[in-house]
Protein backbone atom coordinates (compact mmCIF):
# COMPACT_ATOMS: atom_id res chain seq x y z
CA UNK A 1 0.00 0.00 0.00
CA UNK A 2 2.82 2.38 0.81
CA UNK A 3 4.48 1.75 -2.56
CA UNK A 4 1.21 2.44 -4.38
CA UNK A 5 0.65 5.67 -2.44
CA UNK A 6 4.20 6.91 -3.00
CA UNK A 7 4.00 6.12 -6.72
CA UNK A 8 0.73 8.01 -7.24
CA UNK A 9 1.18 11.04 -4.96
CA UNK A 10 3.53 12.97 -7.30
CA UNK A 11 1.01 12.74 -10.13
CA UNK A 12 -1.84 13.87 -7.89
CA UNK A 13 0.28 16.78 -6.61
CA UNK A 14 1.01 17.83 -10.20
CA UNK A 15 -2.74 17.96 -10.89
CA UNK A 16 -3.38 20.07 -7.77
CA UNK A 17 -0.12 22.04 -7.37
CA UNK A 18 -1.44 24.61 -4.89
CA UNK A 19 -3.00 22.06 -2.55
CA UNK A 20 -1.30 20.14 0.23
CA UNK A 21 -2.39 16.55 -0.40
CA UNK A 22 -1.76 13.10 0.95
CA UNK A 23 -3.42 10.03 -0.51
CA UNK A 24 -5.20 7.81 2.02
CA UNK A 25 -5.83 4.25 0.81
CA UNK A 26 -8.13 1.79 2.51
CA UNK A 27 -8.78 -1.87 1.72
CA UNK A 28 -11.89 -3.84 2.52
CA UNK A 29 -11.63 -7.62 2.24
CA UNK A 30 -14.43 -10.13 1.97
CA UNK A 31 -14.53 -12.83 4.66
CA UNK A 32 -12.82 -16.01 3.50
CA UNK A 33 -11.19 -14.40 0.44
CA UNK A 34 -8.02 -16.46 0.88
CA UNK A 35 -9.86 -19.76 0.51
CA UNK A 36 -12.12 -18.84 -2.43
CA UNK A 37 -10.33 -19.67 -5.68
CA UNK A 38 -12.50 -17.43 -7.89
CA UNK A 39 -11.68 -14.37 -5.77
CA UNK A 40 -7.95 -15.11 -5.92
CA UNK A 41 -8.17 -15.63 -9.69
CA UNK A 42 -9.76 -12.18 -10.09
CA UNK A 43 -7.02 -10.57 -8.00
CA UNK A 44 -4.22 -12.15 -9.99
CA UNK A 45 -5.56 -11.25 -13.45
Amino acid sequence: MTKIRKAVEPEIRSIFPKRKLRLDLKVKANPGWRTKAHILDNLLR
